[in-house]
């Protein structure tokens, strides 16, 4: 649409390793993982990769996507009002650190779009699974046994050899 695609193998690749990784994930746990959970995560990722979207017709720069987000933020805030705030000075300190970590990375995004192209930018970002699955296995014990860590690595490496594939099927 935006004229950046100009290897369609490396599309191809891409997809492909990004597809086998949500498979690796999903058979990584025992049967009785949910699987209206996983459903839903496909979801959150499919759309969260589309919100730039419809953004870049208008333009590329930081502010456009500043006020999708913005919406975005405003719609989760109002579904979610109830319970918005802990009862901990704690709790809320590590929610406020938390909120302006993923602030000052969507910023990153949007430079990255305006000084790079989005189907370069989006497929890059995504390096930061590799710190949320460390996160999850390390601090949080997510995967309990040697086998779920090995397809959830499998799956990492996998989505990580697709994100190298995306990012190279563009000017």
């Amino acid at each position: 649409v935006f004229g950046e695609l100009v290897n369609p193998a490396n599309q191809l690749l891409g997809t492909f390793f990004l597809l086998a990784a949500a498979a690796l994930i999903f058979f990584s746990k025992p049967p009785q993982v949910e699987l209206k959970g996983f459903l839903y995560a496909i979801i959150g990722g499919v759309l969260w990769g589309l919100y730039a979207f419809p953004t870049r017709f208008v333009s590329s720069t930081p502010l456009n996507y500043s006020l999708a987000l913005g919406v975005g933020i405003l719609l989760s805030s109002i579904v979610y009002a109830r319970g918005f705030l802990s009862s901990s000075k704690e709790n809320n300190l590590i929610n406020f650190t938390a909120g302006l970590f993923w602030s000052v990375g969507n910023l990153s995004f949007f430079l990255a779009i305006a000084k790079s192209s989005l189907s370069t930018a989006l497929p890059v970002t995504q390096w930061s699974i590799v710190i949320e699955v460390i996160a999850g296995i390390i601090i949080f014990k997510e995967a309990a046994t040697r086998k779920e860590i090995a397809f959830i690595l499998a799956a990492v490496a996998s989505a990580l050899v697709g994100v190298y594939f995306l990012a190279n099927a563009v000017k």
